[in-house]
């Protein structure tokens, strides 16, 4: 499959409420709408692998592909995150309390979720298209097979080791 016919797959897999393994900078990911309840158990319960948070735990990092998207899902945003955002070389995702209009499943008793932002590649563009963030969590290509209604090619080169999370303050 081209670049192309991958995101079509996915998107249409995805509005049934299915996951997806995906490739990312960061490596092979689990993913799914962030905004479907149903989903988002599934994902939860599919893998106990997560982003470790500094608490120690797991959790899916959810992705974005556009700053404004912070403007939706986030209130009362600190407006210096875009600097901030900016200045980053490696994947970051920022700890953001108050968190509105995803998955309740997806959120610590804060309203609390991590979110990335991503500006390039497969996962970019494959938002960009959903038009609705994705909640991701790291997978060996090999179990996703088994857990992913399907699973995009490798489009890009995986160049960082996953995602540091960050509480912006």
């Amino acid at each position: 499959m081209d670049f192309n016919e991958d995101l079509e797959k996915c998107l249409e897999a995805m509005k049934h409420g299915h996951l997806v393994g995906i490739p990312t900078a960061s490596g092979w990911m689990l993913a799914g709408d962030a905004t479907n309840d149903r989903a988002m158990e599934t994902l939860l319960n599919s893998t106990p692998q997560g982003i470790e948070t500094g608490s120690g735990r797991q959790v899916p990092v959810v992705l974005i592909a556009d700053e404004r998207d912070l403007l939706q899902y986030v209130s009362a945003l600190d407006l210096a995150v875009f600097d901030w955002l900016d200045q980053q070389v490696n994947p970051v995702a920022i700890w953001f309390e108050g968190v509105l209009g995803l998955a309740e499943n997806l959120l610590d008793d804060h309203g609390g979720v991590a979110i990335g932002l991503v500006k390039e590649g497969f996962a970019h563009d494959l938002i960009k298209r959903f038009r609705r963030p994705l909640a991701v969590t790291p997978l060996e290509v090999e179990a996703l097979e088994k857990r992913a209604s399907l699973v995009a090619r490798k489009h890009m080169l995986f160049t960082a080791k996953g995602f540091v999370i960050e509480k912006f303050v």
